[in-house]
């Protein structure tokens, strides 16, 4: 069939390029002279309005690709059979489009010129696989940890940065090969070999395990191992993670013998330092901290060998440099600068910060004393820097013990709680048993009071400290239960309260709780006898270290002749005896707000423990 220019031009509009020619003449002006309708699906013009306006192609292109790429493009297309290059588009949507173009030179011999044919494609998907393939590549390489990759027959198909740094071996070393014949040792894959059945089920293994390097050299390292599956749920791979934790094993062990070997080393130091007769330099050599010798802008000037081994470093890469080079960002930098006047007034500065070593960057907590002191004739700052590290370890599991002694106090006073409330049963059980109503009031008192401590213990073993609790809270819940029990609100009593957020020890609350427990029920018992309604209001709040509980009622009130101090009541008596151990005062009086009614007013300070033995 014979191919005509009418054929020929429809073959290249229905392509899915864009096509265009452009005509190069030999004083170096161009101009387009076609463009396929193709143009239209990737740069958003019709041939048309391209031919027309060549400026609407030029125009959208950035400048500096323009300049990096275009102008070269164009100047290499007499020395490059097919040159391809790739630039970037503002399509009229709005969105940047990457193009990628393929150049083809002829020469016109009727126009004398060069005839340029040029291929364009839009690769914008093509570019954001790449770049997305390429940022999480980057991605994983900046990932501490090994990351490993491997086929379902167990061949390695990635391997990070951090493989390569862990396991010595290059990825280009790795690719294609099993696993187990990289990483481990023929006597250490036991462990692999069985636990794959498990992995193939579950889906995933974790685990430590014996690895082994490029070198030879074996290795303790935590390994994550994680089963990956295609959308009809088999599996077609496996990626891991693995940490090397040879360094953590051994910190592990040497914490169990820490506090002996810390011992034995600060006794044999000491008898070290007490039996030398060296000189100054031996002593300043063989002490256990590192000591640096500043002058007064901060500049290490000598140092001893404990500084040389404590920071991995020699003597010639220490000298010179400034204090704040030694450390990390938290360690004081103002120290030998905003701090020097207080040195000089002859103040020892301590305070902690973390160093850093030379070799390896490793990162340790230190404790630092800085002192000004003069070396022939020369004021210089002496600094000692001690290594902690072992011992906020040991701080940490110190913490980890108290928490747990603190859950042992927390159940023990829940225990008493308990038991309290086991003893008011058998008092209101004893109760039940005799006739007698003296004998049952007695009871009915007895309970009340072991129930006031009950509820002590309950607030303790509730509180976050366990050991002071907010006697506001504790106050409203001993009266709803000193209420409920004496069926005061169907009597038509009502309570007023009037109660200020003070925290107290156990030494303090419990004969306040006890004073409060008989005030509360002496009101309810004898200062309503012929009342249906009545009210009882009780506050509470503090005057600089004094506090003051006052427990007032709108009773009967009392006779003129009472005296406190003359009655027989064992509930009084216990409100007098509990005022002394509470080292405070009680003041009983008709209340002027309520008449005839009846105030308690207790005054009394914080107890602080004293020891009984």
């Amino acid at each position: 069939m014979e191919l005509t220019a009418d054929r020929l031009g429809n073959i290249l509009d229905s392509a899915i390029v864009a096509i265009s020619s452009i005509q190069f003449f030999p004083d170096q002006t161009w101009e387009y002279i076609y463009w396929s309708s193709g143009c239209e699906r990737i740069f958003g013009f019709t041939a048309a309005a391209l031919l027309a306006d060549q400026r609407l192609w030029v125009e959208r292109i950035p400048a500096d690709d323009w300049q990096r790429i275009i102008t070269p493009a164009f100047g290499s297309i007499f020395s490059q059979p097919h040159p391809t290059f790739t630039y970037r588009f503002h399509h009229p949507n709005g969105s940047l489009r990457w193009i990628s173009a393929t150049q083809t030179v002829s020469w016109d011999e009727p126009t004398q010129s060069w005839m340029v044919t040029i291929v364009a494609n839009d690769i914008t998907e093509q570019q954001g696989i790449k770049e997305s393939l390429k940022f999480q590549g980057n991605l994983l390489n900046q990932v501490q940890n090994a990351i490993i990759c491997t086929n379902i027959k167990g061949e390695i198909t990635y391997w990070n940065a951090a493989a390569e740094a862990l396991y010595q071996w290059q990825s280009t070393e790795v690719m294609g090969r099993l696993l187990l014949e990289v990483i481990t040792a023929p006597q250490d894959r036991d462990p692999f070999i069985h636990g794959f059945a498990e992995l193939m089920t579950v889906g995933f293994k974790e685990g430590e395990y014996q690895l082994q390097r490029k070198d030879g050299s074996r290795f303790i390292a935590y390994a994550r191992t994680i089963a990956l599956q295609n959308d009809q749920n088999e599996i077609t791979g496996f990626v891991g993670v693995s940490l090397d934790i040879t360094e953590r094993k051994a910190t592990e062990l040497a914490l169990q013998q820490l506090n002996t070997e810390l011992e034995q080393r600060v006794q044999q130091r000491t008898q070290e330092l007490a039996n030398s007769e060296q000189d100054l330099r031996t002593i300043f050599n063989n002490v256990y901290d590192a000591i640096f010798i500043h002058d007064l802008h901060g500049t290490v000037v000598d140092m001893n060998e404990r500084a040389l081994a404590l920071f991995a470093a020699q003597r010639d890469q220490l000298l010179g440099l400034k204090a704040i080079d030694l450390c990390t960002s938290d360690w004081l930098p103002q120290a030998f600068s905003a701090n020097l006047a207080c040195l000089e007034a002859g103040e020892t500065l301590q305070f902690e910060g973390r160093g850093q070593r030379f070799r390896d960057h490793f990162i340790f907590d230190v404790e630092v004393s800085l002192r000004l002191v003069t070396l022939s004739n020369c004021p210089v700052v002496i600094a000692g820097v001690r290594d902690i590290s072992e011992r906020k370890r040991a701080e940490a599991q110190i913490q980890a013990s108290l928490k747990q002694k603190d859950l042992l106090l927390r159940e023990i006073h829940h225990r008493i709680k308990n038991n309290l409330q086991v003893v008011s049963s058998l008092l209101m059980l004893q109760a039940e048993t005799t006739d007698d109503i003296y004998t049952q009031q007695v009871l009915q008192e007895s309970q009340e009071r072991v129930m006031a401590i009950a509820l002590v213990h309950e607030a303790l073993y509730k509180s976050d400290t366990l050991e002071r609790i907010d006697l506001s809270e504790y106050i409203q819940d001993l009266l709803e239960e000193i209420f409920y029990s004496h069926h005061a609100r169907q009597r038509g009593i009502q309570l007023g309260l009037e109660l200020e957020s003070i925290w107290l020890n156990l030494e303090t609350v419990l004969p306040c709780a006890l004073i409060l427990n008989e005030l509360v029920v002496n009101a309810l018992k004898h200062g309503f006898p012929d009342r249906a309604s009545g009210q009882i209001y009780v506050s509470l709040h503090c005057q600089g270290e004094t506090i003051i509980l006052v427990v007032a009622d709108d009773g009967i009130g009392l006779s003129t002749d009472w005296d406190v101090r003359q009655s027989l009541s064992l509930g009084l008596q216990l409100v007098r005896d509990l005022t002394q151990q509470l080292e405070g005062t009680l003041e009983i009086s008709s209340d002027p707000s309520h008449h005839p009614g009846t105030r308690v007013t207790l005054q009394f300070q914080e107890l602080f423990y004293r020891s009984r033995v």
